[in-house]
């Protein structure tokens, strides 16, 4: 059974792993360019400071949001059912009990999802999934006050808070993620067990940090003993990196984390994704425009020649009447110097960088159910234009994030007693996700 020293070695081991290294200079360039609110990577910076200072277009910005926004409302709705459960096969298709049943424990699954932050830390999770290609979610039940349903809990955490490993048929099943707690909140979710040290530094500054660790692995590759419930099949594990010690013991039905993919070449872990693809392109177009807003600065205010031994200096201000010997005012007003900028060239070469990026996020695909005056045929045919372009993307995305994330749901909601006794003709039967959003 590993200890609280031979995990946190684990941690230690996969966070500076050759490739999760290298993953760390392209996370960084993908943060500092496409989604800046997580540029903290191998860059770290104080709470409030400026974050943009690399960027000067923001196309890759904005194409990213898009593709973010479109997957989770096209996938998703927070105004109709997006997934419901049925049973395999047809065998019941006409029982209206269990229809009845299966209707009602489908609309209540959407209404709790609904109630939580769902909306909010998918929406941030979707962000991570299109920039960086690597997105994790924790489901939780939320803080249980009372008998029954307490509802739920999402958390999308930034890439560089958790490691993970995979099994042998590419799933994850393991993830150690890195928590910070004030003494406070340490108390409040460890009590006494906090650890001695926590406890001793929490009487002087309740509002200092600590660092923790969240364990989630097969429970039978960790070692049974120890864990309350026998049917638990994942560890729920906290240790304490300043007492080295282990806080909380308990364990999960189902794996609690959705760590998703865009893409993964052969032999890694890590996704890949657009951002990889359309990073040239976005680095090429922010140093255009950066050398364009230098010429544009000295078009704008160009610099002159001006004859020497003036013995006097010009105030340059709009509206200011500059008194100088008239034999010197023509040298003055012909001493402008020519710009030579190419605009146009400059122009052509953005346009074009600008496309090839928006083309990379599918913002042309996404935007072709915006125009107005389409006729229902019209409608129907770029809909499934757009299905044909996208619908790879999407079915991945469903099967490895939804798929996980509705079961583990159900669960949660099952156990705490949320859903009615199912009729008695279900017992035994297997039930399947039957996803239902605008391009299920």
């Amino acid at each position: 059974m590993p200890s609280a020293k031979t995990i946190m070695a684990r941690f230690d081991r996969l966070e500076s792993e050759t490739e999760r290294a290298n993953f760390k200079t392209i996370w960084q360039d993908a943060t500092d360019y496409v989604h800046v609110r997580r540029n903290e990577i191998i860059t770290k910076r104080q709470p409030g400071s400026q974050r943009t200072e690399k960027l000067f277009d923001s196309t890759a910005v904005r194409s990213n949001a898009l593709l973010a926004s479109s997957l989770q409302g096209s996938l998703t709705s927070n105004s109709a059912l997006w997934a419901k459960i049925k049973i395999a096969g047809n065998e019941f298709s006409k029982d209206d009990e269990v229809k009845k049943w299966l209707d009602k424990t489908s609309t209540m699954m959407f209404r709790a999802f609904n109630d939580s932050n769902y909306a909010l830390e998918m929406a941030e999770f979707f962000l991570d999934l299109t920039s960086i290609h690597t997105a994790c979610a924790l489901i939780e039940e939320d803080t249980i006050e009372r008998r029954g349903f307490n509802g739920l809990n999402f958390r999308t955490y930034p890439i560089m808070d958790y490691v993970f490993e995979e099994n042998h048929r590419g799933i994850v099943d393991t993830v150690i993620r890195k928590c910070m707690f004030t003494g406070r909140q340490a108390k409040q979710k460890f009590g006494d067990k906090a650890g001695k040290k926590v406890i001793q530094a929490m009487k002087k500054d309740e509002e200092q940090r600590f660092e923790y660790l969240h364990l989630v692995m097969p429970i039978k590759e960790y070692g049974k003993q120890g864990f309350g419930n026998p049917k638990w099949t994942f560890t729920d594990i906290y240790i304490s990196v300043e007492d080295e010690v282990i806080t909380s013991k308990k364990g999960y039905f189902e794996f609690p984390y959705v760590v998703t993919r865009w893409a993964k070449a052969s032999g890694e872990k890590n996704g890949r994704g657009p951002t990889n693809n359309a990073m040239p392109d976005i680095k090429t177009l922010n140093a255009s425009t950066s050398y364009m807003l230098r010429a544009w600065a000295k078009d704008i205010n160009p610099s002159r020649l001006v004859p020497e031994g003036l013995g006097f200096t010009i105030k340059d201000v709009p509206g200011t009447n500059i008194p100088v010997p008239e034999r010197l005012i023509k040298a003055i007003k012909e001493g402008a110097l020519t710009s030579e900028a190419r605009w146009e060239v400059s122009q052509l070469m953005v346009a074009d960088l600008r496309q090839a990026i928006k083309e990379a996020y599918f913002t042309d695909q996404l935007q072709l159910l915006k125009q107005a005056q389409m006729t229902a045929t019209e409608s129907a045919i770029r809909f499934d234009l757009m299905q044909r372009l996208l619908g790879p993307v999407f079915g991945k995305i469903e099967k490895s994030t939804f798929t996980p994330m509705v079961e583990r749901v159900f669960g949660i909601m099952l156990r705490a007693g949320a859903f009615d006794d199912p009729p008695e003709q279900l017992q035994g039967r297997e039930l399947e996700i039957e996803y239902i959003g605008p391009l299920a």
